[in-house]
């Protein structure tokens, strides 16, 4: 310290700015003369610095260079500092050139320009309208809905290279899988139906549902399938869309008994050929479905267990053991699909509607006597009954459901039968999954003090993975038993959906 005499001494961290400035102003360092020691820097003068010019222009000029002998050095950087930007322009200006056609498609319609967007494309103001009705519906279990998203292929993918299998699964009513606390009331259902009426019920719902006169049908109105092959399919797929609005427009007006998506009657105007088309095309379902039905009638009067299908039914009701409030659990408020699929055929076969009269009144009604009979002794027809066989939740929640909701396979001899005339790609359809989509826990339940404590679980691997598919129905279903035994008087509910508030900025 004597020696440097130190009286001050500090850190401090500079920006690359500040010393190149510092740098500037105290530049000590020239250039080495020809006979000077090059290893020793010459140092200039104090009257050579102060006659250098250390202002705004000169430090602009030293780092204008420094910038630019930076710059050369990172030219791949620099070249996409330039570009990179006029690139990304060009890719956008590409973009909105390629789906401008999309997007005036989208607004206005198939095969209309955007100039005519206003006056011929889409009724906007009926789109509104649709959009703006609400609907009701009770809710139903909801079985082998295909899920095909997530990380793992979807819960239940249900699809392969040939088509997706639609309609695979159905649900279970038999063994219902449930624990009952042992401080709760005592509660029973079973049901005994023998294996013959249960073959007839899975070959009705295999005859029912395997008509092949709704897909030739409604191959008309998808333009991939209906335009394949066509020499003009511009005009081809307009006149889809023609026959598409047709159908929803008869089918609005009550002249169709098809289930039509309503908002097609806004899409676009049909002509006068769309439909007499549609109206051909509905002639050919019915004499399809009349065949079907046909064979549906002879069926729902075969013999089984040596009596009539009816009688076998009711036998099979008078078998059923009910006891307690779970004794009152009952299929028959979630309309059995079975039934919805004879009774659609029946109508396409007839041309009857729900309330409106009906052409073929005799061969309607030879139908309906045993429809009406399955109607009201369905709990037996499907063998509704539980299985209370688990000791405690952890068994009902291992052995009721992780063993049993994966569902088990139907096959008949009607079945295997059929399979061959069949397409290849609808030969899946010659079997099915029952699957049980619910279960419960009863942790309390006093009839006296009309007191109940209950958890509902459900199968959620074929609702489509929503999470909430099932406890509707399940709760339902649980809670009219409840209120059933207790009062005599069961419970209705319906879900109805919100209007949906419609808005476009078409102009």
């Amino acid at each position: 310290a004597d020696v440097l005499v130190l009286g001050q001494f500090a850190l401090s961290q500079s920006t690359l700015e500040e010393v190149f400035l510092n740098l500037s102003e105290k530049d000590h360092f020239i250039a080495h003369s020809a006979d000077a020691d090059k290893d020793a820097p010459v140092v200039a003068s104090e009257e050579e610095i102060a006659k250098r010019d250390t202002g705004p222009r000169t430090q602009f000029n030293a780092l204008f260079r420094k910038s630019m002998r930076y710059q050369c050095s990172q030219r791949a950087s620099c070249f996409g500092i330039i570009f990179f930007p006029v690139f990304i322009m060009l890719l956008l200006m590409l973009i909105e050139t390629l789906f401008a056609t999309f997007r005036v498609e989208a607004l206005c319609g198939r095969n209309i320009a955007k100039e005519e967007c206003i006056e011929k494309g889409f009724n906007l103001d009926c789109v509104a309208g649709v959009w703006a009705q609400s609907s009701a519906s009770a809710p139903k279990p909801i079985v082998g809905k295909i899920n095909r998203g997530g990380r793992y292929g979807g819960m239940n993918p249900n699809c392969d290279k040939f088509g997706c299998f639609d309609d695979l699964e159905v649900a279970r009513w038999d063994s219902i899988p449930i624990h009952v606390d042992p401080s709760a009331d005592s509660t029973s259902l079973s049901a005994i139906i023998s294996d013959e009426l249960r073959n007839w019920y899975y070959d009705l719902r295999f005859l029912a549902a395997n008509s092949t006169c709704k897909s030739v049908y409604a191959a008309n109105f998808d333009s991939a399938e209906a335009c394949e092959g066509a020499s003009n399919v511009k005009e081809c797929n307009s006149f889809v869309d023609e026959l598409s609005s047709a159908e929803a427009l008869l089918a609005v007006n009550g002249t169709s008994a098809l289930e039509s998506d309503s908002v097609a009657q806004c899409l676009v105007a049909p002509s006068q050929a769309a439909f007499d088309r549609v109206r051909e095309l509905q002639t050919a379902r019915a004499a399809c479905s009349k065949q079907i039905f046909a064979e549906l009638l002879t069926h729902m009067n075969a013999t089984v267990d040596g009596v009539h299908v009816s009688q076998a039914m009711l036998r099979a009701q008078a078998s059923q053991t009910r006891t307690g409030f779970l004794g009152e659990l009952s299929s028959v408020k979630f309309r059995n699909p079975v039934i919805s699929a004879v009774l659609e055929v029946g109508m396409l076969a007839t041309g009857c509607r729900w309330g409106a009269p009906c052409m073929d009144v005799q061969l309607m009604n030879d139908g309906l006597a045993t429809v009406l009979v399955m109607e009201n002794a369905q709990d037996a027809v499907v063998g509704m009954s539980l299985d209370q066989s688990f000791a405690s939740l952890e068994a009902l929640r291992k052995d009721g459901f992780l063993e049993r909701w994966g569902g088990r396979r139907v096959e008949t001899a009607l079945m295997d039968q059929r399979a061959e005339l069949l397409a290849q790609e609808e030969r899946y359809r010659a079997r099915l999954y029952e699957a049980h989509w619910t279960g419960y826990q009863i942790d309390k339940a006093d009839m006296d003090a009309g007191e109940f404590k209950y958890t509902a679980f459900y199968n959620n691997s074929g609702t489509g993975n929503t999470r909430d598919g099932n406890w509707q129905a399940s709760a339902w279903m649980i809670d009219d038993a409840l209120v059933r035994s207790a009062t005599g008087r069961g419970v209705n509910i319906q879900v109805s959906t919100l209007p949906t508030p419609f808005k476009c900025n078409r102009d």
